[in-house]
């Protein structure tokens, strides 16, 4: 099975219009400039607005990946409470709807972070 974003069986129910999950979320250029500045491993010191996008990118992964097992605190914390269990429902829409707002917010932090605005 391929692994990329996008695939997952998990989340075959997704809108596929307008989410980071199928790389055409709102400020997805902006996502994919971010995603070339996080190392492969460890935390990013010095800039908090890209370690904060840096950890919801792996909760978003893992809640639309694996339905929120592998990380569910991070996901709780990242972006509310009851995703998991509304993954494991195939609730996606419901859950991109609460989701995509947040991962906006996060990308523009992170993006304003960079530029120093």
């Amino acid at each position: 099975m391929d692994d990329q974003p996008g695939n997952s069986p998990l989340a075959e129910g997704i809108s596929r219009m307008n989410s980071y999950w199928d790389k055409t979320g709102k400020y997805q250029a902006d996502a994919d400039a971010l995603t070339c500045r996080v190392p492969a491993s460890g935390d990013i010191k010095g800039q908090p607005k890209l370690e904060r996008f840096r950890k919801a990118s792996n909760a978003y992964y893992d809640l639309f990946n694996n339905a929120g097992f592998n990380r569910p605190q991070l996901i709780t914390a990242t972006f509310g409470r009851g995703l998991t269990s509304r993954a494991r429902l195939g609730q996606w829409d419901i859950i991109k709807a609460q989701v995509e707002p947040i991962m906006d917010q996060i990308i523009l932090d992170a993006i304003a972070e960079a530029t120093g605005a």
